[in-house]
């Protein structure tokens, strides 16, 4: 009921603002009980969140404004936000549905906060996990099913460097000599312990996630807004001088070709598709 009434007042907000995407403007982002407003500028945003505001308090609702931050990129001004007299707070980074958000697409702090959710899963687990008297199978269960979606929560929107990558697998690497009571002093390899845990690779499962989400995307038959941000190719603000920044879709066009979209239809060839050494191919 509580989500009813939320969609009501959303639908009576008369919203101004929002960004051009290919001729048609996205205002609101919803789900459940987080909302979120978007507006070229500060002073539409501004009516917008008065306006539900507004709305909120004729069926006994109110908006909490140290609950309500806000956040804007490179390209807009300074601006003082306020919601009934109160200001908000302006954020360089949120944590929006589980992930780190932040304007300059940096998802560094979302790894760390991901290499952190991955050890309080081990640490949940730590004594089944750590017992060597238990069958390897079940161990290597354990970490499949609880550690690493852990470490790669929301990994089919990453653009990742080299470097992010080399830290996720240390980290991986780090939790299986846990798991087999294996340190550094003992100077084993990681490929030996690999050889005995046989968990899947966290980096396979970023780009089998990427490819996964991709497939699903190319194959949308209406016109959601996923499909749109995906085909959409942003203009009117030149980009600064030198190399251009990787796109969510690089891996993927080097790896299939610009036709991906198109190959992405047949899903039994999709799922053959390895895009993990994306870098190494020529």
């Amino acid at each position: 009921m509580f989500t009813c009434a939320l969609e009501s007042i959303i639908r009576k907000t008369d919203s101004e603002g929002g960004i051009s995407i290919d001729g048609e403007f996205l205002q609101t982002l919803l789900f459940a009980d987080h909302i979120v407003l978007i507006s070229k500028n500060p002073q539409d945003l501004e009516k917008m969140l008065q306006q539900l505001s507004q709305n909120c308090r004729k069926i006994g609702l109110k908006v909490h404004p140290d609950k309500t931050k806000w956040m804007k990129n490179e390209y807009c001004r300074n601006y003082t936000q306020k919601i009934d007299g109160s200001s908000i707070e302006r954020v360089d980074q949120y944590i929006y549905l589980g992930q780190n958000i932040r304007m300059d697409n940096d998802i560094s702090m979302e790894i760390q906060r991901r290499k952190r959710a991955a050890w309080g899963a081990f640490n949940k687990i730590r004594s089944t996990i750590t017992d060597q008297n238990i069958d390897m199978k079940i161990r290597t269960h354990l970490f499949n099913s609880h550690i690493l979606p852990a470490l790669t929560y929301g990994s089919e929107t990453w653009n990742t460097t080299k470097r992010e990558e080399q830290s996720l697998k240390v980290t991986q690497h780090a939790i299986e000599r846990r798991i087999c009571n294996i340190s550094k002093l003992h100077h084993v390899r990681n490929s030996v312990i690999r050889d005995r845990t046989e968990v899947r690779d966290v980096i396979v499962e970023i780009y089998t996630s990427k490819r996964r989400w991709a497939g699903h995307v190319a194959r949308f038959k209406d016109d959601r807004w996923t499909y749109r941000v995906t085909n959409w190719y942003p203009r009117g603000v030149c980009r600064e001088p030198g190399r251009p920044p990787m796109r969510w879709e690089n891996p993927i066009v080097k790896v299939m070709g610009e036709t991906w979209k198109r190959k992405a239809q047949d899903r039994e060839y999709w799922k053959s598709c390895d895009l993990h050494q994306w870098r190494d191919f020529r």
